[in-house]
């Protein structure tokens, strides 16, 4: 016999199976069971973009907030950019993704009055992503920022944003 044959007979065998008295919670069950891994990798490819809460503040002449461009691909991870005056970061960290929630941990370098590199700042943040909007809070801080997906972004947009004066 054929292979057409074959999956043929072996689709009118399911199509039986399926239409006989079988309570219709099962054939639910199935078919869910069937598309849950097709909901989950969607999912990781709708989440990768850049999100943004960085605003300019005129008055005092400072960039406030943060900056995430999420990649689940090949390897889950982010370029994050937070600005407190000015913005320092530009960073690529690893990330954890789970489902609509993400984790991740920052070490921002830092400087003494000197100009001598002091212990760099370590910073974990949790979130998670609801349509177009990715809500962020810092771990044992309680901080919280509501970043939201840039429609257009520009390559590299956020590394160039962490590098401040620096050049990139």
């Amino acid at each position: 016999m054929g292979a057409f044959c074959e999956s043929r007979l072996v689709r009118m065998r399911i199509a039986r199976f399926i239409s006989r008295e079988r309570p219709v919670w099962a054939t639910c069950a199935a078919a869910l069971l069937w598309a849950v891994p097709v909901a989950s990798a969607t999912r990781l490819k709708d989440i990768s973009g850049v999100y943004s809460s960085v605003r300019y503040i005129k008055e005092a002449g400072d960039d406030l907030g943060m900056e995430i461009d999420v990649v689940t691909k090949p390897q889950p991870s982010a370029v994050v950019t937070i600005c407190e005056g000015q913005c320092a970061g530009g960073k690529v960290w690893p990330v954890i993704i789970t489902g609509r929630k993400i984790e991740f941990s920052v070490a921002q370098d830092l400087v003494d009055q000197d100009g001598k590199p002091v212990e760099p700042l370590k910073m974990s943040f949790v979130g998670r992503f609801s349509g177009n909007t990715l809500f962020l809070k810092q771990v044992g801080v309680g901080l919280s920022e509501k970043l939201h997906r840039v429609a257009h972004p520009v390559p590299n947009q956020t590394a160039r944003l962490g590098c401040g004066a620096e050049r990139c």
